[in-house]
């Protein structure tokens, strides 16, 4: 069975003129998906979206644009998810809403691999955790080898890399 993976990046990939849920139900029928209805009606719940599902996305706020994305790349359910900094530019009520979402795909079904600048989101779910510097990774381990502050241990492994 080949693998199914989708990405979340700073570009959300949504059409503006189309609102969130024809945006969803156009990648669905993309995907293949025999069960659109349920799959968006889903996502558009899960994500908190449901009220703004006939809402343009270009009318969107960009935490809405981002649950959106998400939602859009979650639709068929990937084995993996590759987040790039999905926690810019949110609000903190939006950053809240993005962690619980992101929590609940901690289900042990998926791998996720997150890039972000957001330490202390990232260090909240992450089971592995790596430090990159000047574009190679420097330090790599488990969540739980962490001791403490992750800013004083950050800047101890930058500064030994130095």
């Amino acid at each position: 069975m080949a693998t199914q993976n989708r990405v979340l990046s700073h570009q959300g990939f949504l059409y503006g003129h189309l609102s969130a849920e024809e945006n969803l139900r156009f990648y669905g029928q993309l995907f293949g998906l025999s069960d659109l209805d349920d799959v968006v009606n889903h996502k558009l719940q899960h994500l908190g979206l449901q009220d703004r599902a006939g809402s343009l996305v270009r009318d969107l706020s960009h935490g809405m644009k981002q649950r959106l994305a998400l939602a859009r790349a979650l639709l068929h359910d990937p084995d993996i998810v590759l987040l790039d900094e999905p926690y810019t530019g949110l609000d903190p009520s939006a950053a809240i809403v993005l962690q619980g979402v992101l929590s609940d795909l901690k289900d042990g079904q998926r791998t996720i691999v997150m890039v972000t600048h957001n330490l202390t989101e990232g260090l909240a779910l992450a089971t592995t955790a790596a430090i990159m510097n000047r574009g190679r990774f420097v330090w790599q381990g488990k969540r739980a080898e962490i001791e403490g502050d992750f800013g004083q241990f950050y800047h101890g492994v930058i500064e030994g890399e130095e």
